[in-house]
Formats: structure tokens, sequence, C-alpha cells
């Protein structure tokens, strides 16, 4: 007999997902809707089997610990996660860059100068997308989504992000792989 039934990473996580990604959009100073909106995010991405099967959600009761059998209704989760999913870059200092769904180092060799740039995010740094889509990046410092579509994309941003001029940068490291299409994003007043 089943326990307490609880179902984990259901489709209400990654719609969840969108507001609390928008949000932090809007003020990327508020890194913990950063971990919160990625957290909901990747849980959806468990319900896959090594099959390719979907599944509804993740029965939770430590008894069960499995996939769901039905798709039911799966669908609208994955919708969840195709709206918000892409790579997330941020600055929280004194840890540095943070940037989620991507991998990201330093620009410039290792040296103690380098890595005191780093930890106050004045250091450039390169890096590539790993959501499974690759196509999305939202720069923190610039307060810009880029959306690459037909390709996939990577990014490079300048130390100097809260400058105009860094903006043409990220740009054009993204037209060498693909077309941007760039959304800026505006804080609510």
């Amino acid at each position: 007999m089943w326990g307490n039934e609880r179902e984990f990473h259901h489709y209400g996580s990654t719609l969840n997902a969108i507001p609390v990604l928008d949000h932090y959009k809007a003020f990327p100073a508020r890194q913990h809707l950063l971990k919160l909106g990625s957290c909901a995010l990747m849980g959806h991405l468990s319900l896959h089997a090594p099959s390719g099967a979907a599944s509804m959600a993740w029965h939770g009761d430590p008894a069960l610990l499995k996939r769901y059998a039905y798709s039911g209704d799966y669908g609208i989760g994955m919708y969840g996660y195709w709206r918000s999913a892409g790579a997330y870059l941020g600055c929280a200092p004194p840890h540095g860059w943070l940037c989620v769904f991507c991998q990201i180092q330093p620009a410039l060799p290792d040296s103690a100068a380098s890595a005191a740039a780093a930890a106050d995010c004045s250091g450039a740094v390169s890096g590539a997308v790993q959501d499974p889509f690759g196509r999305r990046v939202y720069l923190a410092p610039l307060g810009l989504s880029a959306s690459v579509e037909g390709a996939t994309g990577r990014h490079t941003m300048s130390g100097a992000a809260a400058k105009p001029a860094a903006s043409s940068s990220c740009t054009q490291a993204w037209a060498r792989e693909g077309l941007p299409r760039l959304m800026p994003m505006m804080a609510p007043a």
C-alpha cells in the first residue's frame, strides 16, 4: 500500500517558473528568484524516461520514487519549460559571475587580478549556453534578453556591462552563431 502520495515536478512547477523568472528579469538583484525559477524548470527534465517517454510527474513517496506511468498533462509543463528555458548570466558579489544553464570562464588567463575582477563582476567572461534548446540568454547587468532563431548561441560579455557599448559586443558574438532577436526587459515603474 502506498503512503502519502506526493507528485514532484508536475506541470505546475514549470508554469510557476514563468512569472518567477520574468520577475527576476525585471529585478535581477533578487537572486533568490533565479534559484527558485531555475530549480522549478530543471525538475521537469527528470520526467523523461531513458526511452524518451514522457511522464506527468514523479512519485515522491519514499516507497515509490519513480516516474508516473502516464503522460497526462505533460504537454502544458513542457510549454512552461520552453517559455522560460535559456541561460541566465548575472552578478552576485562577492561570489562573482553566476550563470545558470550555461558554462562561463574568465576571458583573461588566471591571475590574482583576474580573480579579483571575477569576484566583483568587472572582468570579462565568455560562455556557452547549455539549456536543451540553446537559443536564449538573459544578461542581467544589461537587462537584455537575446534569442537566436534557427541556430544555437554562444555569448560573450564585457565586464563593462553597465555601459551601452557592451551591448554591441554581446550582439556581435551572437550574430556569429545565428540571427539575434533582441528584446530589452523593462523594469516596472
